[in-house]
């Protein structure tokens, strides 16, 4: 099965940019490989854990990565809405259904690799990739900006005005303090955000219905 998908991978992504692809056997090997993912390929099953599982560790890595679920039972399908995903392709229909999904994986990854933001922070002016933007939050006079690993800048820039400025359809102002990237959202809970992190950021009562419909539209757009 490994070898199936390196050889779709190979074949799909050589058109849409160049590619390092890892395999392993276990979810262990593939949590000590010490770069970014974009995409990750993962069977919901597995000897020694689950898919499910793996998904979950590999966004405290990569909240932006893109899971493309395999498995070879139908019964599965429910499983995998435990956490974000791209898609739900079945063994027996990879040949068909995995090279258009992988495909478009990539291109949105291409995509999000080149959308970029400028903070002025004090002398300073650093360019930060949205995709790895997370949390806006505002305190007092400074605006702080959280990326994955927790990294974080502050700046003057009010947060509507950063908000302005970052065109990606993914941020979602949820408070008059909070902006989050819906790719960074675990779940919704009763006006919460629960970020891939676990930390919980409020929706004020009249930002929840907008914050509401653009999670739903975001899941719609962005899980297939």
């Amino acid at each position: 099965m490994v070898e199936q998908l390196v050889a779709l991978c190979n074949s799909t992504l050589e058109e849409v940019c160049a590619a390092k692809i890892c395999t392993a056997q276990s979810p262990g090997e593939l949590l000590t490989v010490d770069i970014p993912f974009h995409i990750a390929i993962l069977d919901v099953q597995l000897m020694e854990s689950n898919g499910i599982e793996l998904a979950r560790a590999i966004f405290l890595r990569n909240p932006g990565c893109r899971v493309i679920f395999v498995s070879g039972f139908l019964h599965a399908v429910s499983e995998v809405y435990e956490v974000p995903h791209f898609c739900f392709i079945l063994k027996d229909q990879l040949a068909q259904q995995f090279p258009r999904f992988l495909k478009r994986a990539a291109q949105e990854a291409v995509v999000e690799a080149g959308q970029t933001l400028l903070i002025q922070s004090g002398k300073q002016t650093e360019k930060w990739a949205l995709a790895d933007i997370s949390l806006l939050e505002r305190r007092g006079h400074w605006t702080y900006i959280t990326a994955s690993g927790g990294r974080e800048i502050k700046t003057k820039e009010k947060l509507g005005d950063l908000l302005r400025r970052m065109s990606a359809a993914n941020f979602c102002r949820c408070h008059i303090s909070y902006a989050v990237n819906l790719r960074h959202v675990q779940t919704l809970e009763l006006r919460t955000f629960v970020m891939t992190t676990g930390e919980k950021i409020p929706i004020s009562r009249p930002n929840e219905q907008a914050a509401r419909e653009a999670f739903f539209r975001y899941i719609k757009d962005h899980i297939h």
